[in-house]
C-alpha cells in the first residue's frame, strides 16, 4: 500500500514538472512570435530610421558602434547596390595602415557640421557593430556619423544612460555651462540628454575607469 501511494505522488510530480515545462515553453514561443512580429526600427527627432535590436527576452539591445579613421581616397555613387537616385553615395576610406573599408552614406548618414566631403579628407566613421555586413572584401559597412578630423579632437558616438554614462562604460560626461548641447538640426536641446545616441567632441579625458570628459559639444541623435 506505502508503495502505491509512492508511485502516486511520483506520478503527480511528473505531471506538475511537465505543466511547468509546457508553459515556460509556450510562453518563450509567444515572446519569440513578439519580438518576431515588432519592427525593430525607431526613429529619431528628424524621422530617420536608426536601427533597434532586441535580445532573446524581449529588452531593447541598443546599438554599440565601432569607428574607422583614416583618409578619404574616393567617393563614388552606390549604383552597384542599385540605387541610381544619387541619395546614396560609396566613400572609401583608408588608414595609416593601408586598410580600405567601404562606407555606404545615405539620407539617414549624419555628417558632422554638414561638410561636404571630398577625398584626402581625414575623417572619422562610426557604424553600427550589430548591424549585419555583406562577406566581402574591401569590408563595407553603413555609416551611421561621419566626422571630419581636427586637430586636438577628440569623438565618441554611443549611446548614453541618464548619468551620462556610455552603454559600453568607456566614457562618461560632465557637462559644464560652457558645453554646447544640440540636436542634429543644430538646435539648442534642453534637458539631461541622456537616454539617446550621442556624439561627443573633446579634447581631453581623465584616466580613470571609466574615462570622463566635460565636452566642448554634444550632439544628440533624439530617439
Amino acid at each position: 500500500m506505502n508503495d502505491f501511494r509512492q508511485m502516486i505522488r511520483v506520478n503527480n510530480r511528473k505531471n506538475i514538472d511537465e505543466i511547468i515545462c509546457n508553459k515556460i515553453i509556450f510562453e518563450m514561443k509567444r515572446l519569440c512570435e513578439k519580438i518576431r512580429d515588432t519592427e525593430n526600427i525607431e526613429k529619431d527627432d528628424r524621422g530617420l530610421k536608426m536601427p533597434v535590436n532586441y535580445n532573446m527576452f524581449g529588452m531593447q539591445q541598443r546599438p554599440v558602434f565601432l569607428s574607422f579613421s583614416g583618409v578619404i581616397t574616393g567617393i563614388r555613387s552606390a549604383e552597384n547596390m542599385g540605387r541610381y537616385d544619387g541619395c546614396f553615395r560609396m566613400v572609401t576610406v583608408e588608414n595609416e595602415s593601408g586598410n580600405v573599408t567601404n562606407f555606404v552614406m545615405g539620407p539617414e548618414t549624419y555628417v558632422a557640421d554638414q561638410t561636404t566631403l571630398y577625398e584626402s579628407l581625414p575623417v572619422t566613421v562610426f557604424y553600427n557593430g550589430n548591424a549585419p555586413a555583406p562577406l566581402i572584401f574591401p569590408p563595407q559597412f553603413t555609416a551611421d556619423v561621419i566626422v571630419p578630423q581636427m586637430e586636438g579632437q577628440m569623438v565618441f558616438a554611443g549611446w548614453f544612460n541618464n548619468v551620462l554614462l556610455s552603454s559600453d562604460q568607456s566614457l562618461r560626461l560632465n557637462l559644464s555651462p560652457a558645453t554646447e548641447v544640440v540636436t542634429a538640426n543644430n538646435q539648442t536641446y534642453t534637458g539631461n540628454p541622456g537616454g539617446h545616441v550621442l556624439i561627443v567632441f573633446y579634447s581631453q579625458s581623465t584616466r580613470s575607469i571609466p574615462a570622463q570628459t566635460t565636452p566642448e559639444k554634444v550632439v544628440v541623435l533624439c530617439g
